[in-house]
């Protein structure tokens, strides 16, 4: 079975990067080794602050092998550059809604009884408007209190 030619690309991979770092460093630190041709320092969407991490593109697939044996594990700004070939982004589904995984460390999720602190009063049998009972006392109360001719079956007139 032949073996498989391995290409490097011209895009290296360079991490562990101090976030004071700018563009212009990298591309005088890449330089040294061979021409760059693009630099992409990508910052984070909410802060605005560099992520740590950056893409250089060299001009030859030779110039991007000196840089990673060059500069990887080299000390900058008092961290140990981290250099290697970019890899192609793989594509990962958008993550899932509602845990999955093991149910996210506790099963989470259904229902939780408030704390005593929080729960209503009890409801008593004049407050429950729910209690079937509560309209035939209410008309029981009545009736004792109004003269007979006032009420006639479950309806009263006035």
């Amino acid at each position: 079975m032949p073996e498989k030619e391995y290409v490097i690309s011209r895009k290296v991979f360079a991490g562990n990067l101090s976030f004071d770092l700018s563009r212009e460093d990298l591309v005088e630190l890449f330089s040294t080794v061979g021409p760059v041709t693009d630099v992409n320092l990508p910052v984070d969407r909410v802060t605005g602050r560099k992520r740590g991490f950056a893409f250089v593109e060299c001009e030859s697939e030779d110039d991007a092998a000196k840089a990673i044996e060059a500069l990887n594990g080299k000390d900058l700004a008092g961290r140990p550059l981290r250099v290697d070939e970019a890899k192609e982004r793989s594509f990962r589904p958008p993550p899932r809604d509602g845990g999955g995984g093991g149910g996210g460390g506790g099963g989470g999720g259904g229902y939780q009884a408030p704390l005593r602190s929080e729960r209503p009063p009890p409801q008593t049998e004049r407050q429950s408007p729910r209690d079937p009972r509560a309209k035939t006392r209410l008309l029981v109360l009545l009736k004792r209190q109004a003269p007979p001719e006032v009420f006639l079956g479950n309806f009263h007139l006035l």
